[in-house]
């Protein structure tokens, strides 16, 4: 599938910490949070990341939480969950490499735009940076012309496309999403956002365009309710639960979560 796209995955701070126990190949270096949960629980989240700013290859991924509270966090809410892993060593160890989500209205290309280009400048006031930007559409040329118009933005500090699982749902691929985003900026390395309900489509987008990384909870999330993790083309996951309570693995997590970097070929 992937050459060597990284797999991000999504837990809980006590789920992560499990993970590091087991070692850094187990945990990896790729990672995408959730800024709410983050300042809910800054120390969970320090205790998993204090020592690991030394890796140079560490690329955190700062979400916005829309899908979570119903609209992206504030600026306030990125900044401080920014601040507690960029310096979750005591010493800024981090400083200046967790990568923001602008805000994103998931299906809404106008109130996407608007809102990233507004919110590039704003977020910048509040000594916020390394912008991930997400188009969004309900139908093809809706995300187009998304794409189009978030491409133009010229600020040093917009670094890379995410394109959202979404996309997926309304066109049937990222594939076409993707690919516009890479023509329109190329300089832009790209995240897939989550899984969608086609995984071999997810696994696919892996090994185009300068992805960097896939995210997903589901390989744990699957794990945990002991359902082995499936490559294929239609997947109907059971819903979240209480999956963001969850403290203990299982083995059948951490085979999941290794099935998944198989797939994308991860490094680690």
């Amino acid at each position: 599938m992937g050459t060597n796209a990284r797999f991000a995955p999504v837990a809980p701070a006590p789920i992560l910490k499990a993970l590091k126990d087991l070692g850094r190949h187990v945990i990896g270096n790729y990672h995408l949070l959730l800024a709410h949960d983050v300042v809910e629980n800054p120390e969970g989240y320090q205790e998993v990341f204090h020592d690991m700013w030394n890796d140079p290859d560490l690329f955190i991924i700062m979400d916005n939480s829309a899908v979570e509270l119903g609209a992206p966090c504030s600026p306030e809410m990125m900044k401080k969950a920014v601040e507690i892993i960029e310096n979750a060593d005591g010493n800024w160890g981090g400083k200046g490499r967790v990568v923001c989500v602008l805000p994103d209205y998931i299906g809404n290309a106008p109130m996407t735009v608007s809102s990233i280009k507004r919110a590039v400048h704003e977020w910048s006031d509040h000594g916020l940076g390394n912008f991930m930007i997400l188009p969004q559409g309900d139908n093809g040329d809706h995300f187009k012309w998304a794409i189009e118009q978030l491409s133009e933005i010229d600020h040093p500090e917009a670094k890379y496309w995410g394109i959202p699982r979404h996309a997926t749902k309304v066109i049937g691929s990222r594939l076409p999403v993707s690919n516009y985003a890479h023509i329109r900026r190329a300089d832009w390395p790209q995240h897939m956002f989550g899984f969608s309900h086609n995984m071999i489509d997810d696994m696919q987008m892996t090994n185009h365009n300068n992805v960097m990384g896939i995210d997903s909870a589901v390989p744990i999330r699957l794990g945990l309710l002991r359902i082995p993790l499936k490559l294929v083309s239609h997947y109907d996951t059971p819903p979240r639960g209480n999956y963001w309570e969850a403290t203990c693995l299982n083995k059948q997590a951490v085979r999941n979560l290794k099935a998944v970097r198989t797939w994308t070929r991860s490094i680690i």
